[in-house]
């Protein structure tokens, strides 16, 4: 069977005016991808999801809009960045707290304000211009995608390419909205505004955020845990680093008097004997008193050193200040006031827990005054007079149980000690048992000590001897005592509760053998079965270093129990699609000593060895940490890519990223220059691998030279099947989607023109000009018969070679072999072949069918009840295609390329 394609005429080849030309174009030139519609989501911007914005949980949103909001003494610093960052509160992502409706319009208009600025040259460069142009309109495609914006932003994208530098300013301000956003980013701020000052070193504005986010840092650093907080050598550097950058600062903007009041306090908190970081920060209040974090820094002073009135009297000018960091001042100001002065602390007490409360409703976020309310609270309820116990026990339910919360499910885990007092406190003085009821005290007994032996085991390392331990140890033990002891309570619904939080607790603490008998004790229920399962689980990762078959046999108990969970539709602690990632991740690791003591795989036998398919498994259930074990221990894609099961895991691990309900995701990554763990950061990381696996090494795959055209309409194919997967995954049950439509019609098309350009390429090699007008790829099969014959394959072929290489001596045999080998005529198993001319046909698919088997309407006309009529499956046109039109490629390119063979 002829046809015909514009790839295959070589007139239209010549004027450039041909699809693969056209689609080659577009590989080169991946800022603006007009066969996607939604180009522009690639692009940086807070919606982008390189960014990790989308990650926010915790942050109040309502608090940060007004705190930017009534902001007055940073109206000429960092202009566009803010004017963006308050367009994205308008208009944000992420789960904020008490997020408000979001108001498109109002974003729009800070992103005009944003734009008017840039488009100011006095004040700002061409590079400013183009970065910070590029993230607003990149950001207004995702409000609205309009024409304009969309031309404004490919222009820009076009002007990036003359002025790369510009990118610093991308750069600076995702740093900049970073910033705002709590001590969980500090560490990624300090980086990105250390890359941008290495392309501007003479930016002013960049260099003092950067010390103030290494200031914020450090103290942070000093406030941690032992087992977090780094040697005093190590936090002297960062207050060293910061009083550095601060000089910088000054001596270019020397009325920069905020800059002053930190360069002071760096300077006190290297040396609290400095008698200059008194007079900087005295020199910056009498300049600037009203602005708020002036004097904050000014009354920290002064309290530290002991001058508490001095403090008192300088916050107290800002009482009714709507800034909750100047009440949580005067919060701690009035504490310290009521340990020093016994005979009113009951008085100071009460006024420090005012002022806390009120920084907590101006800031629900603010967690060093929510602590210290839970803290204050509890102190006050037994030391309070009896008519105020019964409101102050309900204040300090209310507070301890927010404080626990925020403790035990931080995402950063960075606990404070603030934060930690609470917690300990309500341990070692029974405060939960002043509070709490007693079914209440027993599960939060259990998370105490859940909280304790994680930071235990997290920091085993890092832990010795000292107050820590010991309040580690008293966190396990006194709530261990208390279930014991209810375990033999009268009332049963008190004992099997008990009983249960104790099982866990032994579970947990690897006391199996006393946890399984109590689990067998008490009555089946999906939070026994849950705790059984996990027993398992725990009991399965414990004997895999030294008992194979015992952890193979505990991790298969474990999955039936999960079974059994499954299908009841209970739930206990976890719910059976997390024991189901654990499960096959643990089975995984267990395989991978045993997979990785044989020679290396290849990427067929990796696809189907023990530990690929738990993995597998485990991503299925979404499992963040096996897509990073599984693209760590694959074999090197290369030349494999096609290979059946790795387009479509590619995909399903691409989908797990952008997921927002992926678990397994608080592990490190070595990435070479850096170690990450923000679970945003990770899933870039791991998108950038999938996408390095589309790409073909450039030292073997050359991207110019005779075949370099080829090898990048390859790298389209690659591309385009790995779209057309993720859109089968995502795709609704049983319907045929536009979208999807047209991306099965991409693979064909791009599978069938890479084949006409591969003739054309092996004619440029073998003939000298004027060269032939046709370079199709011939099709061959008669339909009449329906039934394939290799002799009349072979003539159809030689005809077909006599034309393509007119002129030429004698025809290239290798070629014309490997052509012959591929019809249908020589082979009805090559059917796949007529599916590349046939794109009209897809239109009859529906989803469901594609995935499990749906046959092409194409199929050989033989009588149905012929034991050799064959049927087309869709599935297998999409998997051979790629496959064979990759081999042929390489088949080409070793023989007539003249350059590195193919691995």
């Amino acid at each position: 069977m002829d046809g015909t394609s514009e790839v295959g005429d070589r007139r239209l080849r010549e004027k450039g005016d041909i699809m693969a030309v056209s689609r080659l174009s577009q590989i080169f030139e991946p800022t603006v991808d007009n066969g996607n519609s939604e180009w522009w989501k690639q692009h940086p911007c807070p919606h982008s999801s390189s960014w990790g914005l989308h990650t926010i949980k915790e942050r109040d949103h309502r608090m940060l809009k007004n705190k930017i909001a009534n902001s007055t003494h940073f109206t000429n610093h960092m202009i566009v960045e803010t004017h963006i960052y308050r367009a994205f509160l308008e208009y944000p992502v992420g789960d904020f707290h008490m997020k408000e409706r979001s108001n498109p319009s109002e974003a729009l208009r800070f992103l005009q304000s944003a734009e008017d600025y840039t488009n100011d040259t006095h004040v700002c460069t061409i590079e400013g211009r183009i970065g910070y142009g590029i993230v607003i309109n990149a950001f207004r495609m995702w409000i609205d995608s309009i024409d304009e914006f969309s031309s404004k932003l490919e222009k820009l994208l076009k002007e990036r390419d003359v002025y790369p530098s510009s990118e610093s300013f991308v750069t600076a301000t995702h740093a900049y909205i970073l910033s705002k956003l709590g001590p969980r980013w500090f560490k990624e701020c300090i980086r990105l505004y250390s890359r941008v000052l290495r392309s501007f070193p003479g930016n002013t504005e960049w260099r003092f955020e950067l010390a103030r986010m290494v200031g914020k840092e450090t103290r942070e650093l000093r406030l941690a845990l032992d087992i977090q907080r780094p040697s005093p050598g190590f936090i002297r550097k960062g207050f060293e680093e910061e009083r550095d950058l601060l000089r910088s600062v000054l001596s270019r903007k020397p009325n920069f008097h905020y800059a002053r009041a930190l360069f002071g306090q760096a300077l006190y908190f290297l040396s609290w004997k400095d008698s200059n970081a008194g007079r900087q920060i005295g020199e910056a209040f009498e300049m600037e008193p009203t602005n708020p974090e002036i004097c904050i820094i000014f009354a920290r002073y002064h309290r530290r050193k002991g001058s508490m009135d001095r403090a008192l009297e300088v916050l107290n000018t800002h009482v009714n200040s709507t800034d909750a960091e100047i009440h949580s001042q005067l919060g701690y100001l009035y504490r310290k006031m009521g340990f020093k002065r016994e005979n009113r602390y009951t008085e100071y007490m009460e006024l420090a827990l005012t002022h806390f409360k009120r920084a907590v409703k101006l800031n629900n976020c603010h967690y060093p005054s929510i602590s210290s309310v839970a803290e204050i609270t509890a102190l006050l309820v037994t030391t309070g007079e009896t008519a105020l116990v019964k409101d102050r026990k309900e204040e300090s339910e209310d507070s301890l149980k927010g404080m626990f919360r925020m403790f035990r499910d931080d995402p950063s885990d960075q606990f404070s000690t603030v934060e930690f007092t609470a917690i300990k406190q309500g341990i070692e003085k029974d405060f939960f048992g002043v509070t709490f009821g007693q079914s209440e005290v027993i599960r939060l007994s259990y998370r105490c000590v859940t909280l304790a032996m994680r930071i235990l085991r997290k920091y085993k390392e890092k832990i010795g001897s000292g107050d820590l331990v010991s309040c580690m140890n008293n966190m396990i033990r006194r709530p261990t005592k208390y279930l014991e002891d209810l375990t033999h309570e009268e009332d049963p619904e008190i004992r099997s509760l008990a009983t249960l939080n104790l099982a866990h607790v032994y579970r947990i603490a690897g006391r199996f053998d006393e946890a399984e008998q109590l689990y067998d004790d008490l009555p089946d229920g999906a939070g026994v079965v849950c705790g059984q399962a996990e027993l398992y689980l725990s009991k399965g990762r414990g004997y895999a270093l030294q008992h194979s078959r015992l952890a193979e046999k505990f991790l298969q108990k474990s999955l039936e129990l999960t079974d059994k969970l499954n299908r009841s539709n209970g739930t206990g602690e976890r719910s059976p699609n997390e024991l189901y990632a654990d499960i096959y991740l643990a089975k995984a690791e267990f395989n991978m000593r045993t997979d990785y003591s044989s020679p290396r795989y290849t990427i067929e036998e990796w696809m189907k060895c023990s530990t690929a398919v738990n993995l597998t498994k485990a991503i299925s259930h979404n499992s963040l940490e096996a897509c990073y074990l599984f693209l760590r221990y694959m074999p090197s894609v290369g030349n494999n890519f096609f290979s059946p099961g790795v387009p479509q895991m590619l995909a399903r691990i691409a989908s797990v990223c952008r997921s927002d309900d992926c678990i397994h995701s608080d592990f490190l990554v070595d990435t070479g220059p850096v170690v990450i763990q923000v679970d945003a950061a990770i899933k870039e990381f791991i998108l950038s691998e999938v996408r390095k696996a589309t790409e073909y090494d450039a030292s073997v795959y050359p991207s110019s030279g005779t075949f370099g055209p080829v090898f990048k309409m390859l790298g389209m194919l690659r591309k385009d099947r790995l779209d057309f997967e993720k859109l089968l995954l995502g795709a609704d049950e049983g319907r045929w989607q536009d979208q999807l439509q047209n991306a099965l019609i991409a693979v064909l098309r791009t599978a069938r023109e890479t084949l006409d350009a591969v003739i054309a390429v092996c004619q440029e090699s073998l003939m000298e000009p004027p060269l032939p007008s046709n370079s199709m790829f011939v099709v061959t099969f008669d339909w009449n018969e329906g039934i394939a014959n290799p002799i009349k394959a072979r003539k159809d072929v030689a005809k077909w070679a006599a034309k393509v290489f007119k002129g030429l001596k004698k025809l290239p045999e290798e070629l014309c072999t490997r052509v012959e080998e591929m019809q249908p005529m020589f082979d009805d198993d090559n059917l796949w072949l007529i599916g590349l001319t046939s794109f009209n046909n897809v239109l009859k698919h529906r989803r469901s069918g594609l995935v499990f088997g749906e046959t092409f309407p194409l199929q050989l006309k033989k009588p149905e009840d012929d034991p050799k009529c064959k049927k087309l499956f869709t599935r297998c046109i999409v998997q051979r295609s790629c496959e064979e039109v990759e081999k042929f490629v390489f088949f080409c390119a070793e023989r007539y390329g003249g350059g590195g063979s193919p691995e």
